[in-house]
């Protein structure tokens, strides 16, 4: 009870807490979107199939569909912080990796890392909204959403 009192007397950390999730969704979402933009020159530095780029997305879909189910549970055990500080480093240390990929089966690593990443963050960030905002919860999950869309727009321009 004394947690729920505590989040009612800050309203504006509410807000910060939008922020952030929007900025989370804006990176993770963007990367995922921004798959295509990159797919014929990881497939020229590669020299590889177009089958054999396309597994990599298809990897990464996948894991970013099966850890949602777990995460969940994971969700409701846990800290907040040691759930966003794991997904973090599953998506962050394999981005700057990806800068080093010379072989196929690398991208397939980092990148289904990333699904698993971003598997985490998909039903975490409703939770998260839920259990902050009893009044204006849609404001917030609309504008946490849209960080999805933001993402999108701000990597491939």
């Amino acid at each position: 009870m004394a947690e729920a009192h505590a989040r009612v007397s800050k309203p504006y950390y509410n807000w910060l807490i939008v922020a952030a999730l929007f900025t989370i969704w804006t990176v993770v979402l963007g990367v995922q979107y921004s798959f295509g933009i990159f797919f014929k020159s990881l497939q020229d530095a590669l020299g590889c199939s177009r089958g054999a780029v396309s597994l990599a997305m298809t990897l990464h879909l996948l894991l970013f569909s099966l850890i949602m189910v777990p995460t969940g549970w994971v969700i409701d055990r846990f800290s907040f912080r040691i759930v966003y500080s794991s997904a973090a480093f599953l998506f962050g240390i394999p981005l700057v990796l990806c800068s080093q990929i010379s072989e196929p089966w690398q991208l397939y690593v980092l990148y289904g890392l990333m699904g698993v990443s971003a598997g985490i963050y998909g039903p975490s960030v409703f939770t998260v909204i839920t259990r902050w905002f009893t009044e204006k919860r849609g404001l917030a999950l609309g504008l946490t959403s849209a960080g999805a869309g933001f993402g999108a727009l701000v990597v491939r321009h």
